[in-house]
């Protein structure tokens, strides 16, 4: 998605589509079921690994694609966000 992003930012520019990419965090519904720990423990411990120390939430998420699609970041364009509570940085 990154590559599309990118590549297909230069086509669409022009037209003022503006195409950006979100990386969250892995789909933790699915680490969870491969682990062989409950909901309440899975979450402790990866909450641990990120720098927020928490997990985040799908309103999290949105409320950065409602941003992205606002007129707030008129100059933003191509972008590659990161929302993944610095679960990256570490």
């Amino acid at each position: 998605m990154v590559g599309f992003a990118l590549n297909y930012q230069f086509e669409f520019d022009r037209c003022y589509i503006y195409l950006h990419c979100i990386l969250e965090t892995p789909p933790v519904r699915q680490m969870i079921a491969a682990s062989n720990l409950s909901v309440e423990e899975f979450i402790q411990m990866h909450a641990k690994q990120c720098c927020l120390k928490r997990i985040g939430t799908p309103q999290e998420i949105a409320n950065l694609v409602v941003f992205l699609a606002s007129d707030l970041c008129p100059f933003l364009t191509g972008a590659n966000l990161v929302a993944d509570g610095g679960y990256t940085a570490i």
